[in-house]
């Protein structure tokens, strides 16, 4: 699990340099700006770092932010103060996308939102790695079906509307053998 997370949580490519992995995530969100007043929401993308939510109120770059978190299965939620450091008007759907980089956020709370995200793509990449496995599968079937086929007709001598079993028929099933055997050692690897 923590191999397949340091592939993504290490990676630098694109314009996305971030200190740490982002998830996209749809969590429940309580926050308060400075007022007893709070505003319950959703969260958009969360990371170690910060996160982005929905507001229906713009909230001023710049403003600081009381937050609990709520993750499904656990039953603390992850609380902290944050800065807003951008907001984007919705004009589709109305509201606002405030971005916000956490000020204060004890350690526990930030690695119990790296577990979670370590968690979410490990399970990505077990998924991954069996549609691999069952893709490996059907070229692996259509190789030994072919092969099959090829191998029956010319032992059986049976008359069929196919051209008897040529080098290019051969260097086809070889060709689908050896895509399954592949993705068949990509997905292991990937498990």
């Amino acid at each position: 699990m923590l191999k397949s997370f340091k592939k993504h949580f290490f990676r630098k490519k694109g314009r996305d340099r971030r200190k740490y992995v982002r998830l996209r995530a749809h969590h429940l969100l309580k926050y308060k700006i400075l007022s007893p007043q709070e505003h319950l929401t959703f969260v958009r993308d969360i990371s170690g770092g910060g996160l982005l939510f929905f507001s229906r109120e713009d909230i001023p770059v710049g403003s600081v932010v009381e937050l609990a978190v709520n993750f499904p299965a656990s039953p603390l939620p992850i609380e902290g103060v944050a800065k807003v450091i951008r907001t984007r008007h919705l004009k589709k759907m109305g509201g606002y996308e405030i971005a916000v980089e956490f000020l204060e956020l004890d350690e526990e709370n930030r690695e119990r939102i790296q577990r979670q995200i370590a968690c979410v793509y490990e399970k990505k990449e077990q998924r991954k790695g069996e549609r691999m496995g069952r893709v490996a599968k059907i070229f692996l079937g259509l190789a030994i079906v072919g092969a099959l086929f090829g191998t029956a007709t010319r032992f059986f001598d049976v008359s069929v509307p196919v051209a008897p079993l040529s080098w290019v028929m051969l260097t086809n099933m070889f060709l689908l053998f050896s895509i399954a055997v592949t993705l068949l050692a990509i997905a292991r690897k990937i498990k």
